[in-house]
């Protein structure tokens, strides 16, 4: 178990289990987009459908007040599995660059506790564990903003409610001030990491919003986390 969590002097069981190709896992969604065979850009016409999760990538929206639209869709792996989509968002204080990004949780489980347990002593406990595991991901994507920007200063991290009120989704957010530009001018900025593990319970959904500009930008971010379904919300 990860470090921090306390199970107590029962005896527990946790339960893992692989995302892999030919694995049991969640249906692909109908409508989903080809997988490409290697890693690299997909050249994509209308919404990309995630194959395992049914996440959707929509084209353009409005967000706020503010029209975004997708530039990139890229996979990292050959599996289809690891993929994310950069937009562009135009707002009323400059330009601001979204990535959405859909990848395998590193460590899928669930609990079995004694027997006997009250089963809301097995949620809670599963509740816990899933937050502890987010907060270490979100450790690990602090490392690589940090790694690429090294005057990084963190500002604060704190929890945060997913955008569709998923029960049982753990979200964690780091806001960074680091040096970019504003409509072509360098300055310092905000960068914010937002985290929401165990989606479907097998898949981490993560958002990187740079610059951000003022409290107008973060209504736009809002605005557009509830634009891109996730998947229990893919439209039929």
């Amino acid at each position: 178990m990860p470090k921090g969590f306390r199970a107590g002097p029962a005896r527990w069981c946790v339960v893992a289990f692989l995302v892999l190709a030919g694995c049991a896992g969640p249906r692909t969604p109908e409508g989903s987009t080809p997988i490409l065979p290697r890693p690299g850009e997909v050249a994509v016409q209308g919404r990309y459908v995630h194959a395992g999760s049914g996440m959707a990538f929509p084209t353009e929206g409005t967000a706020a007040g503010s029209r975004f639209v997708r530039v990139t869709v890229t996979q990292y792996d050959d599996k289809g599995r690891d993929v994310g989509a950069n937009y562009d968002v135009r707002t009323s204080s400059g330009r601001m660059r979204i990535s959405a990004h859909v990848y395998p949780v590193p460590t899928p489980f669930s609990l079995r506790g004694p027997e006997g347990t009250d089963e809301t002593v097995i949620r809670t406990s599963e509740s816990l564990l899933r937050g502890e595991l987010c907060r270490q991901e979100l450790g690990r994507r602090e490392q690589e903003l940090v790694a690429f920007h090294p005057e990084a200063r963190l500002i604060r991290e704190d929890t945060v409610a997913p955008p569709h009120n998923e029960a049982g989704v753990p979200g964690h957010v780091a806001i960074y001030e680091t040096n970019d530009f504003i409509n072509n001018t360098p300055g310092l900025v905000r960068s914010e990491i937002y985290i929401f593990c165990y989606v479907e319970r097998l898949w981490i959904v993560k958002y990187r919003v740079t610059p951000v500009h003022d409290d107008a930008s973060g209504a736009v971010l809002a605005a557009f986390m509830k634009q891109v379904p996730w998947a229990s919300n893919v439209p039929r």
